[in-house]
């Protein structure tokens, strides 16, 4: 599923749950800038999908248009099929990779980056005889990643580890480079990413379309 099908999606789903929602509010739960929020939501117009409405207060409220349903209806499947492709390839890569640990002896990780790779290779690691010891994320820091606080590059130096997985797929090879600088070995550091991921898939945004973000 295509980048921009996502967004529109979570866009619909998001004034279908809230017509009253603004646009610095999507933007914060997509995770993107006000700019293309906005773009998406005048070329998610253009095609008819919603329309815009005042109400008192100089207040807009946004409204689905039955084509909007029918193509949120429409991207809901194709997004089903998506994630379904996308897990089984995912548990199939994560299980590969640890199975590989597992011969080197690795007893002691450490997950860089939070979102759906990082809880899919946390669930499978419940089954090996590997422990997580830490969890890092520059943008996700002072948050709590499956009870773990989330910390940052400096507190890496205070973590045990045998190995790094980087669980996120944005930018990897500018985090090795991160890591590198650290002084941090190579052969300790491994990218989900160039495991072995088919070319194309990629996880969607932390926040599922439809799903609503949780409160801190």
């Amino acid at each position: 599923m295509e980048k921009d099908e996502r967004y529109t999606l979570e866009i619909l789903n998001r004034i279908e749950e809230n017509g009253r929602i603004t646009q610095p509010e999507i933007a914060g739960l997509l995770g993107i800038s006000l700019g293309l929020t906005n773009a998406f939501i005048k070329r998610i117009a253009r095609k008819g999908y919603i329309k815009l409405t005042t109400i008192p207060r100089d207040r807009a409220k946004y409204l689905l248009t039955p084509q909007g349903i029918a193509e949120k209806s429409r991207l809901t499947l194709t997004y089903l099929q998506y994630s379904i492709s996308f897990y089984k390839q995912a548990k199939q890569t994560i299980s590969g990779a640890y199975a590989e640990l597992e011969q080197e002896g690795v007893k002691n990780i450490v997950f860089y980056g939070i979102g759906e790779i990082a809880e899919i290779a946390y669930i499978l690691l419940q089954q090996k005889q590997m422990r997580l010891t830490g969890v890092i994320d520059e943008s996700h820091a002072g948050s709590v990643f499956m009870k773990r606080n989330v910390g940052t590059d400096a507190d890496l130096s205070r973590m045990s580890f045998d190995k790094i997985i980087i669980t996120s797929f944005e930018a990897p090879h500018d985090i090795i480079m991160k890591l590198t600088r650290l002084e941090i070995p190579k052969d300790k550091i491994l990218s989900l990413k160039d495991a072995a991921l088919p070319t194309g898939q990629e996880p969607r945004h932390k926040n599922a379309p439809g799903k609503k973000k949780n409160a801190a």
